[in-house]
């Protein structure tokens, strides 16, 4: 700046007034993009981006590794419509799995599947409900700042989830504006776990945070009124926001009823989702063991209490009224 001043100066070290006009209006011009670009990108997270309201798709990819083997899947949590509980306004979501290969070596994790999301919005805070709650539980707060510990169930759905803290605070673009990003621990800039305003978590809309190691969910795209707002940086799976519905996969495969446990891994609790037809369930353990049996009768869900249970894996055998036996492994924590 101060060398082209001096180009301007007059003989008598002094410079007239257009001149010195001149100079400072070209220096303006020179800094005002970068300028307007930090005050619209400050002016844009320092608004709160809600969730849309209506025709929003997450779509996810699951994977699952068993010693050289592994399997895939597709969810897609979508919009269904708005209901009214307890007072309060939920979105409803539903969800779609369908398993994208078929080696039989391991089951790919699920997320909570179908249920409830209300966002609070002067709160900065969205909750979750299913089927087996009887009130919500908080999912996403926007509100954190650096050091704070993750709460609410993404903090309670893994043995590691109450540790992951807040590292930093930034912000991505989604569209036309830049939305508040929240950064915990980052162990593959491909798989992060961060959370994005009107979008949540970058690892799917209710996936337990996880370390990236042997299974996982990576939110792959994310759109609202047909339009993609967000791809995974990493060579993004865009079928996964695409039609799915069409492909043949768990909730209508011949191969056996529609039997959904969530969550997976669990705590102390699963709740149980069934086509009709299932007549009885058991849990048993690694040895073979039956730990646990409980009858099916009438409604179409159930929740097995799992508290007394040491954390191991755990094969779900389901029985038909046909004799038929159908299994799913369960992850206790």
């Amino acid at each position: 700046m101060n060398k082209l001043v001096a180009g301007f100066q007059s003989t008598d070290g002094k410079m007239p007034v257009g001149r010195l006009w001149r100079v400072l209006s070209h220096a303006l011009l020179v800094a005002l993009p970068s300028i307007f670009s930090c005050s619209l990108a400050c002016a844009q997270t320092s608004v709160y981006h809600p969730f849309p309201d209506s025709n929003a798709v997450w779509g996810m990819t699951s994977w699952c590794m068993d010693g050289q083997c592994g399997d895939a899947a597709h969810i897609q949590n979508i919009y269904a419509g708005d209901t009214l509980i307890d007072g309060f306004q939920y979105k409803r979501i539903q969800e779609i799995f369908v398993m994208t290969s078929s080696n039989w070596c391991c089951y790919p994790p699920e997320n909570l599947g179908s249920g409830f999301l209300r966002e609070d919005t002067l709160a900065k805070r969205v909750f979750w409900r299913n089927g087996g709650m009887a009130q919500d539980s908080l999912l996403y707060d926007f509100d954190v700042q650096v050091g704070d510990t993750l709460k609410g169930y993404m903090g309670s759905c893994g043995d590691w989830g109450q540790y992951w803290t807040v590292e930093s605070i930034d912000s991505l673009l989604i569209g036309i504006n830049y939305r508040k990003r929240i950064n915990f621990q980052v162990f593959d800039p491909c798989m992060r776990f961060a959370i994005v305003e009107g979008i949540g978590s970058m690892m799917g809309l209710t996936t337990c945070p996880y370390i990236p190691f042997e299974f996982g969910i990576t939110l792959q795209c994310f759109t609202a009124s047909d339009s993609l707002l967000y791809s995974a940086p990493c060579g993004p799976d865009l079928e996964a926001c695409g039609d799915l519905t069409s492909t043949t996969h768990e909730r209508f495969s011949a191969n056996g009823p529609y039997l959904r446990i969530s969550p997976n891994p669990a705590t102390d609790q699963v709740w149980l989702e069934y086509a009709p037809g299932l007549a009885m369930v058991w849990l048993l353990d690694a040895t073979g063991r039956r730990v646990l049996e409980r009858s099916l009768q009438g409604a179409p869900t159930t929740i097995l209490q799992l508290a007394g249970l040491a954390p191991a894996s755990y094969c779900l055998v389901a029985v038909d009224s046909q004799g038929m036996v159908h299994n799913r492994k369960l992850i206790k924590q």
